[in-house]
């Protein structure tokens, strides 16, 4: 089983996020070309409309035009992608030697197994959220275990299309054969959180089972 680092797996899905969101303002703003035949700022001839309405009340016959910017009757809802979120069942296993610090390695699982070993799995959760500068958290059994900045993500020189298409790719490339275990190096300051985390769900499982007993 290769390796991926856990770093390269939330940037992944960070970028993927950002990839869509440009891609649907881009879709967005060509429908928006081809309703009003611009910008709505251009001042061409399709950036308004005409409207030749009765003169009232003056008792004479006569008519006067109304215009009014095309951008007036569209919709100021624009769809968008504001949120992405990866759930999934994994176990988290120390790595190097007991008497050295050791780092954690995420491993997602296919859900299968029996029960012994299930009982030692645990359910991740890794969301992102923004419409514009999506920043996220990964939780553990519902818990947070780390936040997750607004990373400085380089797109190769290629256009647009292309590179998110790499992006995308990225993405699938490291979430393939879901049937197999996929495992992601935790670097030593996240394991120390994840140590903490684990200790935390432990005795509050300890605390439950002891009150079921009395």
């Amino acid at each position: 089983m290769g390796n991926d680092s856990f770093n390269g797996l939330l940037q992944a899905l960070q970028s993927a996020l950002l990839a869509a969101q440009e891609s649907l303002r881009e879709t967005n703003a060509e429908a928006l070309r081809r309703i009003g035949g611009g910008d709505g700022a251009s001042g061409g001839p399709s950036s308004f409309f005409s409207f030749v309405l009765p003169q009232g009340g003056t008792g004479q016959d006569g008519h006067e035009t109304l215009t009014l910017p095309s951008s007036s009757f569209r919709t100021r809802e624009r769809p968008q992608v504001s949120m992405l979120s990866l759930t999934f069942e994994c176990e988290l296993r120390e790595t190097g030697f007991p008497t050295a610090p050791r780092n954690y390695l995420l491993v997602i699982t296919d859900g299968q197994g029996g029960r012994w070993r299930r009982k030692k799995r645990h359910w991740m959760q890794i969301v992102f959220q923004g419409p514009d500068q999506p920043v996220g958290e990964v939780r553990i059994d519902g818990r947070v275990f780390m936040e997750v900045p607004l990373y400085d993500i380089l797109v190769e020189n290629r256009p647009a299309s292309e590179a998110r298409v790499s992006i995308f790719s990225r993405l699938f490339g490291l979430l393939q054969n879901v049937w197999r275990p996929q495992g992601f190096a935790m670097t030593l300051e996240q394991s120390e959180r994840v140590r903490t985390v684990l200790g935390q769900l432990e005795s509050e499982a300890m605390s439950r089972s002891d009150g079921a007993a009395t």
